[in-house]
């Protein structure tokens, strides 16, 4: 099993399986170029690799006369090896091109400061080689078609090219990823025809509405964590503490998505906030954000840092800058938990018994 990468030592990523095919048969110093192109993380290529197939499938039995031969409304297997080719590719360069482009960010995030970038197995100048050979290799590919598509194929290069930058500046980014990984539903047409009809149109649109979907719900993975924070809410307001709320969740109107983003909100209200309450739930330790917020918040003396033990949580999900910084861990308590915010340094074991209390090292601001 690889252990984490880190700036001391090589391994896998934070959210990539262990034991892949690329830790066991690639050699180690090609593994930080697997990561960039995310050949350790297959679905990403199937995503983008789809919409082209759904496109091929389509054209071939498109105009298809009554009787017609079973071979003949059937995709070219030759497009079909091309567009999963093309789709390995420009997945794998893609990626490369955000890791560029997020590199000081991932170097802040928990989940993605084991990248190759961030952890330093490659320098940027090495990571825009293997992304332009991965460019180069994808237009082999695409110079297999006709011209028409070999133009519309280049097209889809801008909707590459502002993805990363839309996460910023938007919380739709996943409508952005959609025109993006969609653009295959195009491509299939047009490589079969030589031009475009209403039929491929309509199956873009209708791929950017199923990558909405796949990405909206891979952003409600914190759900659970959000509806705790409301039952805390509920818990506290029933005891006449006045509740204002500063939290960010995966909901509207937050939908806060890009890691730039979501640090601006999180530092702002950090800022704001005059005490900060940490959730301990069987997800808190391994958030990319619970650690840095935690972090953030220790540089200010004049903050109160309180953890609250959820239902059913153990001391195996109390993460390590809560226990060095709080000034007070309380269970799931309405009184316990105004007690903590009112100054009283407590500490309990998740099941309400007295638990040592601990010395708190703060930094200066």
């Amino acid at each position: 099993m690889e252990n984490i990468q880190t700036k001391e030592a090589q391994g896998r990523v934070a959210d990539a399986p262990s034991g892949h095919w690329v830790y066991r048969t690639l050699p180690r110093s090609l593994w930080p170029y697997a990561q960039l192109a995310r050949w350790d993380r297959p679905i990403g290529w199937w995503l983008l690799m789809w919409p082209c197939w759904w496109s091929a499938a389509m054209a071939a039995s498109a105009h298809a006369q009554p009787g017609a031969a079973l071979a003949d409304v059937l995709p070219s297997p030759w497009h079909l090896f091309l567009f999963m080719a093309g789709a390995i590719l420009m997945r794998g360069a893609g990626c490369t091109y955000n890791d560029i482009v997020d590199r000081d960010i991932d170097e802040q995030v928990a989940r993605t400061r084991s990248r190759p970038l961030p952890s330093g197995k490659v320098t940027r100048r090495q990571a825009w080689m293997f992304l332009l050979l991965q460019c180069l290799g994808g237009l082999l590919v695409l110079l297999q078609f006709n011209w028409f598509a070999v133009l519309v194929g280049i097209a889809s290069l801008a909707t590459v090219a502002v993805y990363p930058f839309m996460k910023r500046i938007t919380n739709w980014p996943q409508l952005f990823l959609g025109l993006a990984f969609s653009w295959g539903a195009l491509m299939g047409w047009a490589a079969h025809f030589g031009a475009l009809e209403l039929a491929p149109l309509l199956l873009y649109f209708g791929s950017i509405l199923w990558v909405i979907g796949y990405d909206t719900i891979y952003a409600h993975q914190d759900k659970e964590d959000d509806a705790l924070v409301g039952d805390l809410k509920k818990m506290l307001a029933g005891s006449g503490a006045e509740i204002r709320d500063s939290s960010i969740t995966s909901e509207t109107p937050n939908n806060a998505k890009s890691p730039d983003y979501i640090r601006t909100l999180l530092a702002d209200q950090i800022r704001w906030a005059g005490k900060i309450i940490v959730i301990i739930s069987p997800d808190t330790k391994n958030h990319e954000w619970v650690d840095w917020e935690i972090e953030y918040a220790r540089k200010f003396p004049d903050k109160r840092i309180v953890g609250v033990w959820a239902p059913g949580t153990t001391h195996d999900d109390m993460p390590e800058p809560l226990e060095d910084y709080a000034n007070a861990i309380v269970n799931w308590d309405a009184q316990a938990i105004i007690d903590a915010l009112d100054g009283k340094d407590n500490w309990t074991e998740p099941s309400g018994a007295p638990a040592p209390v601990q010395s708190i090292p703060r930094a200066a601001c």
